[in-house]
């Protein structure tokens, strides 16, 4: 059982899409969980609380001035690229779909990319854990000032659902961590492919309820999403460069602020824009983690 979860999370792209093509050709597999989509979320968010390191944390007290920036970063240059690239989208659904997923915090998968890149792993998640914590404000604010003359954005609603969510599951899991961190150490491969398993069932319903709305129309959205994705991956190593900061940092937050926690803004979609604003976080989720990969061989290959 334990390889069975270690394969879920190192190959998680591959189930991912395997689910999703399952997913698309017998939709009622997985869009009979409808309801139950923000638990799912819920307990990706209670493990990733759970792996937390302890050193990671304290980063957050101790050198705060790159975690600051990082996440300050993640927040301007998403946001402001799915914005830009979404402007003269004409489906009023999908336009709100690309914003929210550039006003998500960043991915937990980037912080496996990062490892894999040879970069600062420690940063990685210390800025993850940060735009995470801070999202239940950061997000609806940013959804409130780009998206609030197409859609209502119901502020409160959506701060309180956060936090009900993400923050309160991050900090059980934590705790948990704390008083039993030797069994959770054990379980680790079984955390990690939990989460993962949530996330694959989360984009695999997305799928399944928009079966029929998968045409030609979003070859032009997945080049839009394509857009922005590359536009954070130049802003994440681009700035950092300005800062002269080392390469291994700007390698990771070149990652961080590039992937998204789509999974989270699939959730949102759903509960409050519909299926169809669903689409590009769900497409995304996907998406993101295929560059990221062709990302991290480029940077191998070029340090051979």
């Amino acid at each position: 059982m334990q390889k069975i979860f270690k394969n879920i999370h190192e190959n998680l792209i591959v189930w991912v899409i395997f689910t999703s093509i399952i997913s698309y050709l017998f939709p009622s597999i997985f869009t009979s969980y409808r309801d139950y989509i923000g638990y799912l979320f819920g307990i990706t968010m209670l493990c990733i609380g759970m792996l937390l390191n302890q050193e990671h944390v304290a980063l957050l007290w101790k050198k705060p001035h790159r975690i600051f920036a990082g996440t300050l970063m993640q927040y301007t240059i998403m946001p402001l690229s799915a914005f830009l690239v979404s402007y003269f989208l004409k489906d009023k659904n999908l336009k709100i779909g690309i914003i929210l997923t550039g006003c998500v915090p960043g991915a937990m998968a980037s912080n496996l990319m990062s490892a894999l890149a040879n970069a600062d792993v420690a940063l990685s998640v210390s800025v993850t854990t940060l735009s995470t914590l801070i999202s239940p404000i950061v997000t609806p604010s940013l959804l409130y000032i780009l998206a609030g003359s197409y859609v209502k954005i119901k502020f409160f609603n959506m701060f309180f659902n956060l936090a009900f969510m993400v923050i309160l599951p991050v900090c059980i899991g934590y705790l948990i961590r704390l008083k039993t961190k030797e069994k959770v150490e054990r379980k680790k491969d079984y955390l990690s492919g939990i989460a993962g398993l949530a996330i694959i069932l989360i984009v695999a319903l997305v799928i399944g309820e928009n079966r029929n709305n998968f045409g030609s129309a979003h070859l032009i959205l997945l080049l839009k999403l394509l857009l922005i994705n590359i536009m954070g991956y130049l802003g994440g190593y681009i700035f950092p460069g300005l800062l002269k900061w080392p390469a291994e940092q700007k390698k990771t937050l070149s990652l961080e602020v590039g992937m998204q926690n789509a999974g989270l803004g699939t959730v949102l979609a759903l509960k409050y824009f519909g299926t169809d604003s669903a689409i590009p976080p769900a497409i995304y989720t996907i998406l993101c983690l295929i560059t990221a990969s062709f990302l991290v061989k480029l940077w191998r290959s070029i340090e051979k």
